[in-house]
């Protein structure tokens, strides 16, 4: 979404968006499942902006992975 202010031209947004899998399988004999998540948020006002990227993920009940990445740009303007 995205708002402009005409009396000071500031403009700001925001936008989000997450996807998830699953997947359960059977081939062989052999029985595997995982599931990932990424979500991405974002938010601007004016020059400055931010964003936050986080990825998960679990495989066959033993294993788990995450991760974030941060990002951040500020104007001194």
């Amino acid at each position: 979404s995205t708002v402009n202010n005409p009396t000071t031209g500031v403009a700001a947004s925001a936008s989000g968006l997450s996807t998830l899998s699953t997947t359960v399988s059977n081939q062989g004999g052999a029985i595997t499942s995982s599931a990932s998540d990424i979500t991405t948020l974002n938010t601007t006002v004016g020059n400055n902006s931010a964003s936050i990227q986080s990825h998960t993920g679990s495989i066959n009940g033993l294993s788990v992975t995450a991760s974030m990445d941060l990002q951040l740009l500020l104007s001194l303007l």
